[in-house]
């Protein structure tokens, strides 16, 4: 389909071959032997072929880069290797690159590294509570809390699709942790609410709202579209307005469980073609949310739900979000 991406499956019938192979992480590939054999499978000994590693993460103190290439994957005896130290982060901030630099090697710490921007970023904020006998649902709610302040303290994003992570010390605390979060996340109000109609002639109502924070609690939840200048709000439990104000008397649509109606040509007509979808968080694995193209609508990806990435540090390894909240670790 226009616009999809298409994953990439390494057990196909039929090899692939690329022009250019990219290995992240590449010092995972010393000792794990099956990443090994998958880079075999695409043929990556014909194509350019790029490592990307940390000299803190290398298994000798100081590695020997071709000896090191050419022990990952059977290089052509004449093909040359070539070296590049990376000496400036772009992506992060000084007080991550600082933190990072207290748990490197001392092959990592002999580089000098920079960061690109100059901003500082915001510190690192922890969460202390007391523990009882319902601990994963403790922990639950603390990310919940979590996700909440850091929508408020990124106020001017639309969403926070596919953009945290929630990393755990291994399989079985995420396990525990996934059903309570998820029962947890259903009390939390959505980023955006899409009013939709099916008809070539939508209503002027119908659009994308997002979460207005300036408003109050009074009476619900609030959405605002920029689009329309309209708000959307929750006037008592389930159901929903469209007026020009958070709590407006007087609104233009409204939901009853026959439908949505609006006031059109000072009548209220009875639509049957019109939606309403909150973007609700899913929760995803670390392999789930890095093969599917991001912020992109596929057939994999569901609009209506915002990724929230669920893992273990090992299954993170190599991977970032805009936000990260540890639990447990």
């Amino acid at each position: 389909a226009a616009g999809a991406r298409r994953r990439l499956s390494l057990g196909a019938a039929q090899k692939c071959e690329y022009a250019l192979v990219v290995v992240d992480e590449a010092h995972h590939l010393t000792e794990d032997l099956q990443l090994r054999e998958q880079l075999a499978g695409v043929n990556a000994a014909e194509a350019t072929l790029v490592f990307l590693s940390d000299a803190s993460q290398a298994t000798e103190a100081t590695p020997d880069a071709e000896k090191l290439a050419r022990s990952l994957v059977n290089l052509p005896r004449d093909q040359a290797v070539a070296v590049a130290t990376l000496s400036e982060v772009v992506r992060s901030t000084k007080r991550i690159v600082a933190g990072a630099a207290a748990f490197q090697l001392d092959a990592g710490r002999k580089a000098e590294m920079s960061t690109y921007t100059a901003s500082p970023g915001p510190p690192l904020v922890a969460r202390i509570f007391p523990v009882e006998d319902d601990t994963d649902d403790i922990y639950a709610r603390e990310v919940v809390e979590a996700i909440a302040a850091i929508r408020r303290q990124l106020a001017d994003l639309d969403d926070l699709d596919d953009r945290v992570a929630v990393v755990g010390p291994d399989d079985a605390f995420v396990e525990r942790l996934r059903g309570p979060l998820d029962r947890a996340l259903d009390s939390f109000a959505p980023m955006s609410a899409t009013l939709a109609s099916t008809s070539d002639q939508p209503p002027a109502a119908c659009g994308t709202y997002v979460l207005d924070r300036e408003t109050g609690g009074i009476g619900g939840a609030a959405y605002y579209c920029a689009a329309n200048g309209l708000y959307l709000y929750e006037r008592s439990s389930g159901s929903w307005c469209v007026g020009k104000a958070h709590g407006d008397k007087s609104c233009k649509a409204y939901a009853s469980h026959k439908g949505w109606s609006f006031y059109l040509n000072k009548n209220w007509t009875l639509r049957s073609d019109i939606t309403l979808t909150f973007a609700r968080f899913e929760l995803v694995d670390a392999a789930m949310a890095s093969a599917v193209w991001p912020r992109v609508e596929t057939e994999a990806r569901d609009s209506s739900k915002q990724w929230l990435v669920v893992d273990t540090v090992d299954n993170m390894d190599g991977l970032e979000r805009l936000v990260v909240i540890c639990v447990g670790v």
